[in-house]
């Protein structure tokens, strides 16, 4: 049976999701630089209200910040550390809000679930920089931190923004030749970061996605407006997953992809899984139902526990069956 604090959640996401909506249009109208970052700001403030709301796991240590490549970096330190295999989060957010205040408690939750250090990342936001620029960050700050904590194998998580951030960061360490994670989480990653989605399958699922459908139909209903908003976010200079190289995409880590039947993202998630598959990628598929977009941000709900409880029979099973060095 569902929780009362289920549907509670329901109402906030709800709520929120028009709050999305009107941030991005209110963004992709915005006369100047100083306004745009006014409505971000707000946007910001109202998400790490969340932190009000959440509780850290009481397993996991006091969070340690520290500046890393310019950038601040929250470690989540497990009271019983079991594994040297950390694991690096970038957190969602659409690509303007969102960090350790709104994420910590996602944060401590996984780093209790799998015994790992967790590194949580605070990259660089719209509309101070474009997206180009938050890839770039996150693949810096990574390179350091593996460089400055002597890391020889980690794990990357990626929540939806962040789920695509991950995958980039992962197509250009294989384009280099760098070293790659052990395994990859994601968390309702986004695929097609431009809404170049497929609107037939996507419209039916409008009024089920409490939190993107009320934007992913304002962008269906107003193309002018989600044009101004992917000029200013320098969207169309950056590929989305699904187009990265199949060369590349053979070379990816193994997997595990978390998602809600119902969200928006379903289909082209769904799509881009049956790709991995065709290129020989070992990936679990494990959508879920009564969720929503990232649920398991929300740290408190039975479904979210369940997940916690899936990503540490997960990662012990296949992350600590790592040997060093390989």
């Amino acid at each position: 049976m569902l929780s009362y604090r289920y549907f509670l959640t329901k109402c906030i996401v709800w709520q929120a999701g028009y709050s999305l909506r009107n941030m991005f249009s209110d963004a992709a109208n915005a006369t100047s630089q100083a306004h745009a970052l006014k409505i971000a700001n707000a946007g910001r403030s109202s998400v790490n209200g969340l932190r009000y709301f959440f509780t850290r796991n009481p397993k996991v240590m006091p969070v340690k910040k520290r500046m890393i490549a310019g950038y601040a970096v929250h470690t989540y330190q497990p009271k019983c550390q079991i594994s040297d295999v950390p694991m690096v989060l970038l957190h969602g957010g659409g690509f303007i809000v969102g960090g350790e205040h709104s994420h910590g408690a996602l944060a401590s939750e996984l780093a209790a679930a799998t015994g790992a250090n967790v590194h949580l990342v605070d990259y660089p936001l719209f509309p101070e920089v474009q997206m180009q620029t938050m890839i770039n960050a996150c693949e810096t700050v990574i390179a350091a931190l593996l460089k400055q904590d002597k890391i020889q194998q980690y794990v990357l998580f990626g929540d939806s923004a962040g789920g695509f951030l991950a995958c980039h960061v992962v197509a250009r360490a294989i384009a280099a030749k760098q070293s790659l994670p052990v395994r990859m989480y994601l968390l309702s990653p986004l695929m097609h970061h431009c809404f170049d989605f497929d609107q037939v399958a996507v419209k039916p699922m409008l009024a089920r996605d409490d939190l993107l459908g009320p934007t992913y139909r304002l962008v269906m209903e107003a193309p002018d407006i989600k044009e101004r908003a992917l000029e200013k976010l320098g969207c169309r200079a950056v590929s989305a997953v699904v187009d990265i190289d199949q060369h590349c995409l053979k070379q990816f880590p193994p997997l595990h992809i978390t998602y809600d039947r119902d969200e928006v993202l379903y289909p082209e998630i769904q799509a881009w899984i049956h790709s991995l598959r065709k290129y020989g990628v070992m990936l679990v598929d494990n959508s879920v139902d009564n969720g929503f977009h990232a649920f398991a941000v929300y740290n408190y709900l039975p479904m979210s526990k369940a997940y916690f409880s899936g990503v540490s029979e997960d990662f012990s099973q296949f992350v600590h069956a790592v040997k060093p060095g390989v």
